[in-house]
C-alpha cells in the first residue's frame, strides 16, 4: 500500500490569486447543484446536460463539462489540486489570462477526450487541472512541492511528510496517468483527458516564454532555463526537507557552545607609570 499526496507548493506570489478563488467557489457551488439534481432526478437531471456528450455534442458543453462533478470526492480532489498549483499560475499569468488558460486547455482535453477517450460522457475540471499543472511545471520546474507519504509492505513502513522539486512531482502523476491509460482504460477515469491536459498546458507554457508573453521573475528558473536554452538566473539551492511520523530522525549532532572572545593582552604593571 502506498499513498503520495502533494498539498503545498513553494512559489512566492506578486498577487492575490482572486481569479482562482472565484473559479473554485463557482465550481463547488454549481457541482453541488449538479449532485443534489442527480439525487433527485437521476437520468432527467441538468447535470447531464452540461457533461460533454459525445453522442449528443453540444459546443458549450466543452466549458460546462468542466464545472459539474460525479460526487463529493470528485470534486474534493479536483479543488485540492486547482488550489495547490492554480494559485501561483494565476499570480504568475493575472486574472483574465488565466481564465482564458484554463478555460481552453479544458475544452481542448475534452476534444482530446471525444477523438480517442472511451465512454459516454465526461464532466469535471481534471483536464484543465492537468493543464494548469503542466503550465506549473514549465514555470516553477525546481520550486519545491511538499508531500504527504505513506507506504506499508507487509509489516513494515512508514508514514511523514517531505518535499520534491515540481519537475519530479508532476512527472510522477503524469506516469501515473499514462499507465492508467494503458492498463485500465475501461474504468470510469478520462485518463485521455488527463494526458491531453499535461500536454497541452506544457505546450501553452512553452509558446508563452518564447514569445515572451510571461517573462520569469528575478530569482525564478523556468524548464527552458534548467534544459540551458535560456539564461539561468541566479538562485540559492534549496535543502529538500524531510519529516518522518513513524521513525525518528536521528539525533542531531551536539552543537559546540561558542567559544568566548579572548581577553585582551594584560599589560605589565611598569608599563602604567606616568
Amino acid at each position: 500500500m502506498w499513498l503520495v499526496v502533494p498539498y503545498h507548493a513553494d512559489v512566492p506570489m506578486a498577487r492575490v490569486p482572486w481569479a482562482n478563488w472565484g473559479l473554485m467557489g463557482i465550481t463547488v457551488l454549481l457541482s453541488a447543484a449538479g449532485i443534489s439534481s442527480y439525487e433527485q432526478f437521476g437520468g432527467g437531471a441538468w447535470l447531464w446536460s452540461w457533461c460533454l456528450d459525445r453522442e449528443n455534442f453540444r459546443v458549450y458543453q466543452l466549458l460546462t463539462h468542466q464545472f459539474v462533478h460525479h460526487g463529493l470526492v470528485h470534486l474534493g480532489l479536483n479543488m485540492f489540486f486547482l488550489f495547490i498549483f492554480g494559485n501561483a499560475i494565476n499570480a504568475k499569468l493575472g486574472h483574465m489570462r488565466f481564465l482564458a488558460a484554463y478555460l481552453c486547455l479544458g475544452a481542448l482535453s475534452g476534444l482530446a477526450w471525444m477523438a480517442t477517450g472511451q465512454g459516454k460522457l465526461l464532466l469535471g475540471a481534471s483536464g484543465a487541472i492537468c493543464g494548469i499543472a503542466g503550465l506549473f511545471l514549465i514555470f516553477y520546474p525546481l520550486n519545491e512541492v511538499s508531500v504527504f507519504y505513506l507506504w506499508f509492505f507487509f509489516f513494515t513502513g512508514d508514514m511523514g511528510i517531505t518535499s520534491y522539486s515540481a519537475l519530479w512531482v508532476i512527472t510522477a502523476f503524469f506516469f501515473l496517468d499514462l499507465a492508467g491509460a494503458l492498463l485500465w482504460a475501461g474504468e470510469p477515469v478520462a485518463y485521455i483527458a488527463h494526458l491531453a491536459g499535461y500536454i497541452l498546458g506544457v505546450a501553452a507554457g512553452l509558446m508563452m516564454l518564447t514569445f515572451r508573453w510571461v517573462t520569469p521573475e528575478e530569482g525564478e528558473e523556468t524548464l527552458l532555463q534548467v534544459l540551458g536554452l535560456s539564461t539561468p538566473a541566479a538562485q540559492k539551492p534549496k535543502q529538500k526537507k524531510r519529516r518522518s511520523f513513524l521513525r525518528s530522525e536521528q539525533a542531531a549532532e551536539p552543537q559546540q557552545p561558542p567559544r568566548s572572545a579572548a581577553p585582551p593582552p594584560q599589560k605589565p604593571w611598569s608599563a602604567w607609570g606616568d
